[in-house]
């Protein structure tokens, strides 16, 4: 018998090995249950209601264009000589035309 052999399991360890990951996957379903079961209930308590969904808000009224145009005018055009004064800064030395300055 060589030294890396494989000891010799009996009926009943292959039976307890083989129920290891069906127990372990029972109790992994078991506490996810639990879990979700519990944030439910706090979930609901915190909104007031006993897990009902609340109905969806009614939906905004599709206006006709014309309406639409009421509702939201057209720009004026540009008029680049009523524009409101913006600060100015100097520009960056690597735009500067140093011929222009001098």
């Amino acid at each position: 018998m060589s030294s890396n052999a494989l000891p010799r399991l009996t009926k009943r360890e292959v039976l307890a090995v083989s129920f290891v990951p069906i127990i372990a996957l029972l109790v992994f379903i078991f506490v996810g249950l639990i879990r979700f079961l519990l944030y439910r209930d706090r979930k609901s308590s915190r909104r007031g209601t006993s897990g009902t969904i609340s109905p969806l808000p009614p939906p905004e009224p599709v206006l006709r264009p014309e309406e639409a145009e009421i509702e939201n005018p057209p720009p004026p055009p540009y008029q680049p000589d009523k524009l409101p004064p913006y600060p100015t800064a100097p520009a960056p030395a690597y735009l500067r035309d140093e011929r222009a300055e001098s």
